[in-house]
């Protein structure tokens, strides 16, 4: 941070669990997982010419064997159908394509690939199928509305047959970004007085490079390994390096710029919206709106980044000294007492769970803001209040010819919101999350 870099680190694939946070120290930028628009496809066809559409990322094209794949029967047997045992696959003999019932998918496809079986279709119903990022067999993974149409064909045709394809790619897929259901999860238990994650970016399903000599998948009775230059991973290790190539991006845009204000250019330039222009999803289940603890301030947005209007600016030395008031260094404070006044472009308040006391909890917060805008700007603040709090902001309105403080004082229970700068000519926004949230177990430094 002293020279200027800015350092990008992954939030963990230790979720949906609160508080699993890794990397949440405070002067790095802390990047979480979230899905993409595309949809890696296969589509079945019924000999009846009815089509399916449904998720598989098995590269049948790898060794240009798209011809094993047609006009092959197709099996749902209820002897066999749950998929889930080798050896009964093994034993039933059958040859083409066995529609599964709902079960664990990573078991079903460990008994396809080591069956003898040419294909299976399973039946998948998350919004998020980050599960299925790697088929080693060739499946089609359908919902269960499909999977009826499905059986039904093949209980009422004399001799059903399918034919499969693969390695299809459908953009511009409803709702996304969601945020993926592996990623850590905030607090972080090393730093809770700074939310994290900081930001999301698309981490599920992400194509990169493959070792050309490592089979990426297999094929058949014989299991004839298929070789690929380029497969799909998941994982905030994906996402990470997206925010380290939007930092460089902004350094050489802004070579000025301290690390610390890159990092708030991206973060309040985040979006919270997803492509259907709702709040962003979280992908477990049931589904519901992101907390600020799950994707931090909201999928990044570069373009927005480069001009961010204002910025939260901070030197080294304030972290310094942030982390030496921090129950993490100070074993002799507790949470509720130290809570570092870090000029951070999001806000948490934490809480005790344990503690029966019936008073508001009181968190106060002082922010400084610097304009980073061509010209200078009238700013005025619109606040959505956390549900069951109170929020107070001064002052409402900035007029920027210099740095301007402001302060917030909250008092509530567990929720999530966010403040909110726009400019009277409309031209920037500057959105900070804000969330209250019970303490988590304190990590021992390492």
């Amino acid at each position: 941070m002293e020279k200027g870099i800015v350092v990008s680190t992954t939030a963990g694939n230790y979720g949906p669990c609160m508080g699993s946070m890794r990397n949440g120290i405070p002067w790095v930028l802390t990047v979480t997982a979230g899905t993409t628009d595309h949809w890696f496809a296969g589509i079945l066809t019924l000999g009846n010419g009815l089509t399916i559409t449904g998720w598989s990322t098995y590269p049948a094209e790898a060794d240009n064997s798209e011809d094993y794949f047609i006009n092959l029967p197709l099996v749902y047997n209820k002897t066999i159908s749950p998929c889930s045992s080798i050896a009964m696959l093994v034993e039933a003999s059958v040859q083409g394509i066995v529609v599964c019932d709902k079960g664990d998918v990573h078991i079903q496809i460990t008994c396809i690939l080591f069956s003898n079986l040419a294909g299976a279709i399973l039946v998948y119903d998350k919004l998020d199928p980050y599960e299925l990022k790697r088929m080693a067999c060739p499946c089609i993974a359908v919902t269960s509305k499909d999977a009826a149409v499905l059986i039904n064909y093949v209980e009422t045709t004399n001799k059903p047959f399918a034919s499969m394809k693969f390695q299809q790619t459908f953009t511009d897929k409803r709702p996304a970004p969601l945020v993926a259901a592996y990623a850590s999860r905030g607090p972080s238990p090393t730093a809770p007085y700074v939310l994290k994650p900081d930001v999301m970016a698309p981490g599920s399903l992400v194509l990169g490079a493959w070792i050309p000599s490592t089979s990426a998948a297999r094929r058949g009775p014989l299991k004839q390994p298929l070789y690929t230059n380029y497969t799909l991973d998941f994982g905030t290790s994906l996402a990470c390096p997206h925010l380290a190539g939007v930092a460089a991006l902004l350094k050489a845009a802004h070579p000025k710029w301290r690390a610390v204000a890159i990092r708030s250019a991206i973060m309040t330039t985040a979006t919270p919206l997803d492509n259907t222009l709702n709040p962003i999803r979280d992908s477990n289940s049931p589904p519901s709106n992101a907390s600020p603890l799950a994707m931090g301030s909201g999928h990044i947005n570069p373009n927005g980044a480069l001009d961010p209007g204002l910025i939260y600016d901070a030197s080294p030395q304030d972290y310094i000294f942030a982390n030496t008031r921090s129950v993490y260094y100070n074993c002799s404070s507790s949470p509720k007492n130290s809570y570092p006044d870090l000029n951070h472009p999001s806000f948490i308040a934490l809480y005790d769970d344990d503690d029966d006391s019936k008073g508001l909890m009181v968190r106060k917060f002082r922010r400084t803001l610097t304009n980073v805008a061509a010209t200078t700007a009238i700013d005025r603040v619109n606040i959505t209040t956390p549900e069951d709090s109170m929020l107070s902001v001064w002052p409402e309105i900035l007029d920027f010819e210099k740095k301007y403080d402001y302060e917030r004082k909250e008092k509530g229970a567990v929720s999530f919101d966010d403040l909110v700068w726009v400019q009277q000519n409309g031209t920037h926004t500057i959105r900070s999350p804000i969330v209250i949230s019970p303490l988590v177990a304190l990590a021992s430094p390492e």
